[in-house]
């Protein structure tokens, strides 16, 4: 049986790895969409940040872009943006949240695990 991970500190990273593995869990297939993550391995030298950005900036890393990505296994797609308790969306978030509303496709906002396990449970009850 699936077992949520325990953090004292709720920090945006535990809440998605608790999130993630709740998914998978589920069986969905999840895909991590956060560039910087990736700049934890580059070291401290700020010209190389600047030029990791710049490089994942021309290949399709957009300001805005969720977090995470979940397929369900019915073949939903859902995009996911994760946020501490008191977190807020950036204005580049918003614009695309909207534009995901404008044209059908789900679109998350989640602040902790049980958030998760609430949005499932009614996208399975819609699909059932």
């Amino acid at each position: 049986m699936w077992q949520p991970r325990s953090f004292l500190n709720q920090k945006e990273k535990n809440i998605q790895k608790s999130v993630v593995d709740y998914l998978r869990y589920n069986r969905f297939y999840t895909i991590d969409c956060d560039p910087m993550f990736a700049l934890s391995y580059i070291a401290g030298d700020n010209n190389k940040r600047i030029v990791f950005c710049k490089e994942k900036k021309t290949k399709g890393w957009t300001k805005g872009q969720p977090d995470l990505i979940a397929i369900s296994p019915k073949g939903d797609i859902l995009f996911i943006e994760m946020k501490q308790s008191k977190g807020r969306l950036s204005e580049e978030q918003k614009y695309f949240q909207e534009f995901c509303e404008k044209v059908n496709i789900k679109h998350y906002v989640w602040y902790s695990l049980d958030d998760c396990i609430k949005s499932i449970g009614e996208l399975n009850e819609r699909l059932d």
